[in-house]
């Protein structure tokens, strides 16, 4: 008895694993999605390591679209994080890149002694880590995004986005240290 009991533990796990567990398996109400990829240039040149994100115009559609821009300045677009291609309509296009200047200091030493705290505050006060967005702030939001994509069952859905000329602005949050 108990061997057989043991197949049925064995044959249940590898059915689960079979048609159960698929990293594949979509949440309920997933909508349709075609493929989607987005050029990013920015003063003439592929912009890599940008953020990417589509916003929906039509309130129904609640799936998050987006991915990061590759070295050519080019992004596969997913849905909910994982599932290659976007679904059907109308997207506000936001796209944010930023870059750091400055070496970070790490984590403040715990149990430091005095000389390592003031060597940690040396390196504070001499190379402060400061954080820069290259693309400009329209483009950070889908209220001021000045472009927007249209994804079609049958169409291409290639885009090339041009996000105008790089600048270097704080983005809003805590003061650069």
């Amino acid at each position: 008895m108990k061997q057989k009991k043991s197949l049925f533990v064995i044959i249940t796990i590898i059915v689960s694993l079979f048609f159960g567990c698929s990293p594949n398996d979509r949440p309920a109400g997933f909508p349709k999605i075609y493929p989607c990829t987005i050029s990013i240039i920015q003063d003439g040149k592929p912009l890599p390591g940008c953020t990417v994100s589509l916003m929906p115009v039509d309130s129904a559609n609640t799936w998050s679209s987006g991915g990061t821009t590759n070295e050519s300045g080019v992004v596969q677009l997913r849905t909910h994080g994982r599932f290659v291609g976007v679904p059907q309509g109308e997207f506000k296009v936001t796209v944010t890149k930023h870059l750091t200047e400055g070496e970070d200091p790490g984590p403040f030493p715990l149990g430091a002694n005095p000389e390592e705290v003031a060597e940690y505050n040396r390196r504070l006060a001499t190379n402060p880590l400061k954080l820069f967005e290259v693309v400009d702030k329209p483009y950070w939001s889908a209220e001021t995004t000045p472009i927007s994509i249209h994804v079609e069952p049958k169409g291409s859905n290639q885009f090339t986005l041009d996000v105008g000329a790089s600048v270097r602005l704080q983005p809003p949050g805590p003061p650069s240290r």
